[in-house]
């Protein structure tokens, strides 16, 4: 599992992956924890980006 993350902001209508992706989803600040990542720096990665917003 490879994992990529971004810090977006949703304008308008779902995500569509491209061919060579699984699974594209939105989560929440609350669903972080609770979110199955291929590596714990990847969390680390989204826990930062949220730290950053505020």
């Amino acid at each position: 599992m490879l994992t990529l993350g971004s810090r977006a902001r949703i304008v308008e209508g779902a995500p569509r992956p491209a061919d060579d992706v699984a699974e594209v989803r939105w989560i929440s600040a609350g669903e972080v924890d609770g979110t199955d990542f291929a590596w714990e720096h990847d969390r680390e990665f989204v826990r930062a980006a949220l730290r950053e917003e505020r």
